[in-house]
């Protein structure tokens, strides 16, 4: 049962956490795609961190990631928006903004993960 309540009170500090950075990107008048690409590479940097910290891994560890993991940055993190918005773009014949949204993304996501475990796996 603790796991289940760490999950959802994660998931409501990422929905929290993921609708406080959209804010900010419209304060700071940037294009939406900007606060996604953020929340997912930040997101992506975190959940390799995480996952890096399974080398020293416990019971309480486990719990701990989860709540994390899938709590908090699975609601922190926007693949959902991520898709729609890329084939927005696509239906609207901005194919070129498009594959620099889609490609640009999941390369730095990719990367953002992979520093996360480096990072993670050197404090280890």
């Amino acid at each position: 049962m603790r796991e289940w309540l760490l999950v959802a009170a994660g998931g409501a500090a990422g929905a929290c956490a993921r609708y406080g950075l959209d804010r900010l990107g419209q304060a700071l008048r940037l294009h939406p795609t900007l606060a996604i690409a953020a929340a997912n590479i930040i997101g992506s940097f975190l959940i390799g961190l995480i996952a890096a910290s399974a080398l020293i891994s416990t019971p309480q560890h486990v719990v701990w990631r989860h709540g994390v993991s899938i709590g908090l940055l699975g609601a922190f993190t926007t693949f959902s928006t991520f898709s729609l918005h890329s084939l927005t773009l696509m239906s609207d014949g901005r194919w070129l903004a498009a594959g620099a949204n889609v490609g640009g993304s999941v390369a730095l996501c990719l990367l953002a993960c992979g520093a996360g475990l480096a990072l993670g796996r050197t404090l280890a």
